[in-house]
């Protein structure tokens, strides 16, 4: 069987603390550690050497410094080629990482700058470069010298582990510096024609993929730049950014602050990682005296990052001698972030630093901080509080059911993952009370029913908190899954079907929708991602592109008018058969084109509209099964030893517990293979309208 650990899309273990050091930020990244030693390594070269042979040759000073740069990294590839770790090896130092002692301590994504940026572009074309430049060749020679001094074969693991950190750090930084400098001298030696402003005025972005409970985000959230301002809907609300500060300059950071290390341990276990999240970056909106007014990942506005960044690649419209031009230059044009400044007016730097916080956001900022660390203060171990993160990023929604209350703390969740414990998993702000109660309330409850006629205030609590107990979790779970359904009639909706390629999920999940004026896709994990169509004269899709190499389909994708993929489907699972009647019908009901074009296949990295693979994306399904059980069989424990005393009403109690806690985990199993049962027999390639036409 597998090991989750090593699989490279599944996130690990929560760190108990909020990593701090080089170690700590490696193990809380997905995938063997060793292997993203040399695969970081790698591409930092790659970048380095890219960008030397890019720069123009008075540029003989900073061509020095990169080479120096690189010629580190190539020290580091000699070392960590044998390093290797197994996988329970690995799960266990990830349940208790090393201790920080010695280890400097960091932070994850690009530093956050004490001064803001200046108010022209020409005193400082890459924000924050010098200063970056000096602590990456620092970080880089110490790294270098600690790798000459050991033994390979002396090293142990712990050892090989804390250089390992120091690589990835020090080569994503290197990597990082190299990609935003070559997107600066693109801009100035290569500028493209300015982007006209929209003529509908604005320019609105959608949110990356969502499952239950967060689906409705997928619809709903919005990133709208209009002129002079940009609208923000999550679940956090509504913001506007440059309502009373005008918004100046946009500035494109690389990587985020926080990170995906950071965010992996938030206490609340909201979110998961996004595919190419830091390549990307963030973009600030600032105002005219270079302070950060808001920041937005370029990753979270994008349905498929990974298609966005290769199609330059797979249909040669990226320079093939600068690989980092997908992901700087590319994917912000393509993503509609380029559009979007130019409708607000305002022009688009490069920085390797972030620009501080406005004087007003950050007193806001501060302020919630302080609240939350004097929340947590009793349980933040010897670490301290989690530090602020000098930014105001604004994601759409969590992916995952977060927890709440005192179980969103660091003190619960560090409990969680380093302690054998049942739990329930997310739920209401009382769940943490409720499942250190239950099993008492129901020994105290189930003997004072069977030992007395009346029911005392003592007993008359205890099966009040029973009863809670075990109704809380599935009803608490019941609203959400019926807050975020979505209750609205769909124009045309296809369903692939089952197939050989796909799983049996894949056949019961899986479908396109249209509602009249946008196109969701829903994949085998219950993950949506919707698109605009063609009523966005900007971003909208308007073509269905059969991709095709040899005579094989091998890939559909979604396209805009300036044939820029939004989202790209497999042909094996999202046509069985070869059939594309059914799809073709439902895009002609969406009013797109249909076309076809020339492309070698490629492996698609996300799997979350993949036809296998999707079930490696972790998602929220509930009560856990186990949690449930306990009370369970603590009510048929207490009813066994109470089973003959006189009377009936401890008897119908206990029974009424078990029944609420485990009959909800046979129904819900029941109903899943019964759902299973019915995909195995579906028709692949079936598409329905609204007035329940259907068509092969």
């Amino acid at each position: 069987m597998p090991d989750s650990t090593m699989d490279p899309l599944r996130p690990p273990v929560l760190p108990a603390h909020y990593p701090r050091t080089t170690t700590q930020l490696l193990l809380a990244l997905p995938g063997d550690p060793f292997v993203h030693a040399r695969e970081r390594g790698a591409r930092a070269w790659q970048a380095l050497s890219e960008l030397i042979e890019f720069l123009p040759a008075e540029q003989g000073r900073l061509r020095e410094e990169f080479t120096n740069l690189r010629r580190q990294l190539e020290q580091f590839e000699i070392h960590a080629r044998n390093w290797r770790i197994d996988g329970d090896q690995l799960r266990t130092v990830r349940r208790h990482p090393p201790p920080p002692w010695g280890e400097e301590r960091v932070r994850g994504g690009a530093p956050v700058a004490s001064e803001p940026a200046p108010r022209h572009h020409q005193d400082e074309p890459v924000f924050g470069f010098a200063a970056t430049l000096v602590t990456v060749r620092d970080h880089l020679a110490v790294t270098a010298g600690a790798l000459t001094g050991t033994k390979a074969g002396a090293m142990g693991t712990l050892h090989a582990l804390y250089l390992a950190g120091r690589v990835v750090y020090g080569a994503d930084a290197a990597f990082h510096l190299a990609a935003m400098f070559t997107a600066a001298v693109w801009d100035f030696e290569r500028p493209g024609m300015p982007p006209l402003p929209s003529a509908a005025g604005r320019i609105e972005l959608r949110s990356s993929p969502r499952a239950i409970p967060q689906t409705r985000w997928a619809r709903y959230a919005r990133l709208m730049f209009l002129q002079n301002r940009v609208e923000l809907t999550t679940d956090a609300g509504h913001e506007v950014i440059g309502g009373s500060e005008p918004i100046a300059f946009l500035m494109h950071v690389a990587p985020p602050t926080p990170g995906t290390a950071e965010f992996l341990a938030d206490p609340a276990q909201r979110y998961l990682p996004v595919d190419r999240f830091e390549d990307l970056g963030m973009i600030h909106f600032c105002s005219a005296d270079g302070y950060s007014l808001g920041a937005v990942a370029v990753a979270d506005w994008l349905a498929q990052p990974g298609v966005v960044v290769g199609q330059p690649e797979w249909t040669s419209l990226a320079p093939v001698e600068l690989s980092v031009h997908a992901q700087v230059v590319w994917a912000l044009e393509a993503g509609g972030f380029v559009a979007g400044a130019a409708v607000l007016g305002a022009p688009m730097r490069r920085g390797v630093a972030h620009p501080p916080l406005h004087p007003s956001i950050a007193a806001r900022s501060r302020r919630s901080r302080a609240a939350a660390n004097a929340a947590d203060a009793p349980g933040s171990g010897p670490t301290g509080p989690d530090p602020h993160p000098g930014v105001h990023l604004l994601r759409p929604a969590p992916h995952l059911q977060p927890y709440l209350g005192q179980a969103a703390s660091r003190k619960q969740a560090a409990r969680r993952h380093t302690r054998n414990r049942l739990e329930v998993g997310p739920a209401s702000p009382l769940q943490p009370w409720l499942q250190y109660l239950a099993a008492p309330a129901i020994v105290i409850a189930g003997l004072g029913l069977a030992l007395s006629d009346s029911a005392g205030w003592v007993v008359t609590i205890s099966m009040l908190v029973a009863l809670l107990a075990v109704i809380e979790p599935w009803a608490w779970w019941a609203g959400q899954w019926l807050l975020d359904r979505d209750w609205r009639r769909m124009v045309a909706v296809y369903r692939p079907g089952g197939s050989p390629e796909a799983t049996r999920q894949f056949a019961q999940r899986a479908e396109l929708r249209f509602d009249g004026a946008n196109i969701g896709v829903r994949g085998a994990g219950g993950h949506e991602a919707w698109l605009a169509a063609g009523s966005d004269q900007d971003l909208g899709v308007v073509t269905l592109v059969r991709l095709t190499h040899e005579g094989h389909t091998w890939a559909f994708a979604f396209a805009d008018r300036l044939e820029r993929w939004r989202l790209l489907l497999p042909a094996p699972e999202w046509a069985p058969g070869g059939d594309v009647e059914g799809l073709a019908a439902f895009a002609r009901r969406a009013g797109l084109d249909l076309a076809d074009a020339y492309t070698p296949p490629r492996r698609l990295g996300e799997p979350t509209f993949s036809g296998r693979g999707a079930d490696s994306v972790r998602r929220s399904r509930g009560p856990y099964t186990r949690a449930m059980l306990w009370p369970m069989w603590w009510a048929l424990g207490v009813f066994l030893v109470t089973i003959a005393a006189s009377g009936s009403t401890h008897q119908v109690f206990l029974l009424t517990v078990a029944l609420l806690a485990g009959g909800p985990v046979v129904v819900r199993r029941v109903v899943r293979t019964w759902l299973q049962g019915r995909s195995r027999g579906s028709a692949p390639g079936r598409m329905k309208t609204t007035n329940g036409s259907r068509g092969r």
